[in-house]
């Protein structure tokens, strides 16, 4: 009998199973997945969801609710397709709006990077950590009732020039821990242009308000609060939208910029 090895998560209301067949893959699994809660004693037969690393011939699939969702040489590549999964199914499940976006904060104010996936947002949101911020997430921001920016349990997922992403924690590149929810200060819609760089220019609320729209991955005819609850999020907010050079020099430009707009 292969021995079960893991943990389990809550979160919304939401129980998640996470298993692996040997103590190093759940040592890793227990790093990266949804890393700041608190873990649970695993009972398979007492969970919502459950996700597992399974061996295979050259190295692991992933499995979700039975499912393969990927395969992976290791278990440091296996969390990206794992956690890409729990994202999905947590965004359909959460009362909170999502939007795809690098979001972080610093003081009393945050900033929020809205874009697809491979966009570059995880690279800009760990320059953001290299300066002091606190992390909220580099994909899913999640916004509450009140408009406020709240934080997402993920590892950063950054490819740094490889063909499939790692892991990698907030901590493990100096970045803070989130407090508690935030207001959102700063919006930026920004296409990296290596040979332009930093270009911005201020808009309008509504203009960023359909950013937002174009970067959730709910859909409004299940979610009939988007439209206001995004209004609510961009209330008090600048939102500048432009282009962007390397990741550092972005995250200058940003730092700066919260702080000015934060008064």
């Amino acid at each position: 009998m292969i021995e079960r090895l893991g943990f389990a998560v809550s979160m919304s209301g939401w129980r998640v199973g996470v298993v692996a067949h040997s103590r190093s893959s759940a040592d890793v699994l227990d790093r990266y997945v949804f890393p700041w809660l608190a873990r649970e004693p695993l009972d398979v037969g007492d969970v919502d969801t459950l996700v597992e690393l399974a061996p295979c011939r050259g190295g692991l699939r992933v499995l979700a609710e039975g499912r393969e969702v990927g395969v992976a040489a290791s278990v440091e590549e296996a969390v990206a397709p794992l956690t890409s999964w729990l994202d999905g199914r947590f965004a359909a499940r959460t009362s909170h709006l999502v939007v795809h976006a690098g979001a972080a904060a610093l003081g009393d104010a945050a900033v929020l990077v809205p874009g697809r996936s491979h966009a570059g947002k995880s690279t800009l949101t760990r320059a953001l950590l290299q300066r002091g911020f606190r992390y909220y997430s580099d994909e899913y921001a999640l916004i509450d009732d009140a408009g406020r920016l709240c934080p997402y349990p993920r590892a950063l997922m950054l490819r740094d020039n490889r063909p499939t992403a790692r892991p990698l924690l907030a901590s493990e590149c100096g970045g803070l821990p989130p407090g508690g929810p935030v207001r959102v200060a700063l919006v930026l819609a920004l296409s990296f242009a290596p040979e332009r760089g930093w270009a911005v220019e201020r808009i309008p609320q509504g203009a960023m308000l359909i950013e937002l729209l174009r970067n959730t991955p709910q859909a409004m005819a299940e979610r009939q609060d988007l439209v206001a609850g995004f209004a609510r999020a961009l209330a008090g907010a600048a939102c500048y939208l432009g282009t962007r050079g390397e990741a550092e020099e972005a995250a200058a430009r940003i730092a700066d910029l919260l702080t000015a707009v934060r008064g």
